[in-house]
């Protein structure tokens, strides 16, 4: 069975939907479509669509790492999604 069909335990499919959402949310930052991001990686659009969605368990290593380098995000601790803000009174 390919890597990519399996079913991932609920672990693995939060870190996997993390991964994605930070990637999603630093590439929006930046204001780099899908598609940008594509040309500055050779990944298709709809590889990193797959991976912004959690749905890229298969991804290679150096596709993933050639994302990270390009969003920045080689810090491990940016990996993991920023903190809800709250409102402040004044």
């Amino acid at each position: 069975m390919p890597y990519a069909s399996r079913e991932h335990g609920p672990r693995t499919r939060r870190v996997l939907d993390r991964i994605g959402r930070t990637t999603m949310l630093a590439r929006v930052g930046q204001g780099q479509s899908q598609r940008g991001l594509g040309a500055l990686t050779s990944i298709d659009q709809s590889t990193i669509s797959r991976l912004e969605n959690g749905s890229a368990a298969g991804l290679r290593l150096d596709k993933l790492a050639a994302i990270i380098a390009v969003l920045d995000l080689d810090r491990f601790d940016q990996l993991r999604p920023p903190a809800p803000t709250r409102p402040t009174r004044e």
